[in-house]
């Protein structure tokens, strides 16, 4: 009996620590969109994405050039205008602050805005 239980527990430690030791893939999110076509189809110089997981980044690429006057090919270092993805991001960091109990999404925001 205990060579049954040491054998499962091997296994499933084998098993987990090849599971979760794996690097995970992205690359499916922008291999199957044929982004080099879809900019060429819009008029587009270039697109970057990238994936975070646990506040790191997981994955990066990019496609294209930084402006359609330039050659210059677009890096993971290419400062990009943020537009309304500003939004998002706003919301991301006040969902942290709360967690962290920072600040109260239930609370009246009248307390806080100063004008």
């Amino acid at each position: 009996m205990k060579t049954i239980f040491y054998t499962s527990f091997f296994l499933l430690l084998m098993t987990s620590s090849t599971i979760f030791g794996q690097k995970k893939d992205y690359s499916f999110l922008t291999d199957s969109l044929k982004i080099e076509e879809q900019l060429e189809k819009y008029k587009l110089p270039g697109f970057s994405v990238v994936v975070f997981e646990n506040y790191k980044i997981v994955y990066s690429k990019q496609f294209g050039v930084k402006s359609a006057n330039s050659l210059e090919k677009i890096d993971e270092n290419t400062a990009f205008y943020t537009a309304s993805i500003s939004k998002p991001i706003t919301a991301l960091l006040c969902f942290i602050l709360e967690e962290k109990g920072l600040l109260d999404l239930n609370a009246p925001i009248d307390k806080s805005l100063k004008r």
